[in-house]
């Protein structure tokens, strides 16, 4: 590309500001590079950039010069060269703009996924003498010990009910089937059908472990 911009710099002469073209170049480097691991690859292409520019400021811009071009043709490359700085300018401003947006938000979920920390032994065991004792307030403790589990589990699937939520806390204290169906007063058969509810809301397939994608959350 800089090869194009060098012959076409000295063909129409310095008066057709073709060399804006380099800055138009240099400003697609942020989209293109990673400044820390590729600035050898930066330095270079500036090294490039700078011996063309060189060599036709010595040239006086006559090296691939055609007398023949009228000033009328030089003038309106110019009003096209500041006119495609311009908008490559804009169009990297935009797209920079969106790679923070994603930068922001990734970071935000790193910070999110930090402030979910594991539970102490101490929080576990308290968990588990709540689902013993079948005390009401146990989903109340699970999300102060959870804060994001219920959240997350609502946007992979925002019609999912209460019991079935409870349930989920349940699988993810690792409790059987059977242990869930005695500590929530209900049927074996019963915790059976709401997990096949939870599993068809969170479109699993039919490979993969309930139990094992509940804990990863």
């Amino acid at each position: 590309m800089s090869l194009i911009v060098f012959y076409f710099d000295s063909y129409y002469s310095s008066e057709a500001m073709v060399y804006i073209t380099y800055l138009s170049i240099i400003a697609t480097f942020p989209l293109l590079f990673d400044v820390v691991f590729d600035y050898k690859y930066i330095i270079a292409l500036f090294i490039i950039f700078s011996i063309e520019i060189l060599i036709n400021i010595y040239t006086n811009y006559t090296l691939f010069y055609n007398q023949k071009i009228l000033f009328s043709e030089i003038r309106i490359r110019r009003i096209n060269e500041v006119l495609q700085l311009f908008l490559c300018i804009i169009i990297n401003i935009y797209f920079i703009y969106q790679l923070k947006i994603k930068h922001l938000n990734k970071i935000q979920i790193i910070e999110q996924n930090l402030f979910e920390k594991l539970p102490t032994s101490e929080e576990f065991e308290i968990l588990h003498q709540l689902v013993i004792n079948k005390d009401p307030l146990f989903m109340e403790k699970f999300k102060l010990i959870y804060p994001f589990f219920e959240k997350k589990l609502l946007e992979l699937s925002p019609n999912m009910i209460i019991s079935e939520l409870q349930v989920c806390a349940f699988m993810k204290l690792k409790l059987t089937t059977k242990e869930i169906a005695y500590y929530s007063n209900s049927s074996i058969r019963s915790i059976e059908g709401k997990k096949y509810r939870i599993r068809k809301k969170l479109n699993l397939d039919s490979d993969v472990d309930l139990l094992v994608f509940i804990y990863k959350i």
